[in-house]
């Protein structure tokens, strides 16, 4: 029996040994589907069958090894890279990626040696171990490699904001100082207060920015507790946010005590990223509804936007940094203010105060985040 005739005759139990991998690769895989912990691994194999099975030159053969594939005719995705988006999707980490080959590249071997007679076996045995240890350096290099990549990333990004708040700052003390002049026409009133909510914007966008930076690198996000009434916050933002989208209805309401013992800034800052995705969001015509409502231990704040509901299969990396939804328009997604950060910000926030933030979504219901925060 030739290999390729193998691989697609025991395609089912290869997958079984895929399938109980993929469950090992904790807590990414938690609340996967068998479908999801299997997603193209079928195809993949097929594509590895039919390649072994189709005729290839020295020449051919080194370019695969290389990496240099020919792209297909019609330039479609591949079973591998829709599998790559998919499991970015779900949030596996390049190394768990890399281990899932790893780990069909052993079964599959594995499986083959035992078709084949003792003489065979040992050489075979010793190829097996010969790519195990392969593989073991091949995952160490990757996680040593993503690591310091990642790390010099989130330094670059802390330096840039860091470095952008002086100037940027400077800039809005000269338009707020010419907002205050007595001999401005409309149309440089207009200008002026375009440069001071641009710079608002600006401004806010660098905050996230040096928080993603700090979480990144290890430190948690600095908290000081004060008492304060979150009903007063959620009315800042909805004042803050509607000056940026004077079209658009917002509405808060309050119910029981919204009292309690946290950092104002900082809600503040969790309340108007939490807003202005509401409004980027939800439908344009659509209105957006804050709402308090306070308990003996905690007070759940809850924003609610109309539209097209967030896909199931977002939901785990809503709250992830950078994290933007494919299919959310091009010309919607441009105009992000938080860079993809705000959710992520927003739950960092919460869970610095020792709550959370959870999320509610379908058609007919609308699009929910909610803050649940303990008193403190």
């Amino acid at each position: 029996m030739s290999f390729a005739t193998f691989i697609l005759e025991n395609i089912e139990p290869i997958l079984k040994e895929w399938e109980a991998f993929a469950q090992t690769l904790l807590p990414t895989s938690k609340g996967l589907s068998s479908a999801g912990l299997r997603d193209h691994a079928e195809q993949i194999l097929v594509a590895i069958a039919k390649d072994i099975a189709t005729e290839q030159s020295a020449a051919d053969q080194q370019n695969k090894s290389f990496g240099w594939q020919p792209r297909p005719a019609n330039d479609s995705d591949t079973a591998a890279e829709v599998h790559a988006d998919a499991r970015y999707q779900s949030g596996f980490t390049l190394n768990e990626v890399v281990t899932e080959y790893r780990a069909l590249r052993a079964s599959v071997i594995r499986l083959w040696t035992q078709q084949l007679g003792e003489a065979n076996r040992v050489n075979l045995d010793e190829l097996t171990r010969f790519n195990e240890a392969l593989d073991q350096g091949q995952s160490e290099a990757i996680v040593r490699y993503s690591a310091r990549a990642e790390r010099t990333r989130d330094l670059i990004l802390g330096a840039l904001g860091h470095d952008l708040r002086n100037p940027l700052s400077a800039v809005s003390y000269s338009a707020q100082y010419l907002m205050r002049a007595e001999k401005l026409d409309h149309g440089l009133i207009r200008t002026v207060t375009r440069i001071v909510t641009s710079t608002a914007r600006m401004q806010a966008m660098i905050r996230d920015l040096l928080d993603f930076a700090r979480t990144r690198l290890g430190e948690q996000l600095p908290i000081a507790r004060a008492p304060m009434d979150i009903g007063e916050a959620c009315r800042a933002a909805i004042d803050e946010i509607g000056a940026f989208h004077p079209d658009r209805t917002l509405t808060f309401d309050a119910t029981g005590d919204l009292s309690g013992r946290w950092d104002s800034g900082r809600i503040g800052q969790m309340l108007s990223n939490l807003v202005s995705n509401a409004v980027q969001h939800g439908a344009p015509d659509g209105p957006v509804s804050v709402s308090g409502v306070g308990s003996d231990q905690a007070v759940r704040v809850s924003i609610h936007n109309e539209g097209r509901p967030i896909p199931e299969h977002l939901w785990r990396q809503i709250f992830e940094p950078l994290a933007h939804d494919a299919s959310e328009p091009r010309n919607r997604r441009s105009d992000n203010r938080n860079l993809g950060l705000g959710l992520y910000i927003a739950s960092e926030i919460a869970t610095a105060h020792g709550g959370k933030l959870e999320l509610m979504s379908s058609i007919e219901a609308g699009t929910t985040f909610a803050a649940v925060l303990p008193r403190g």
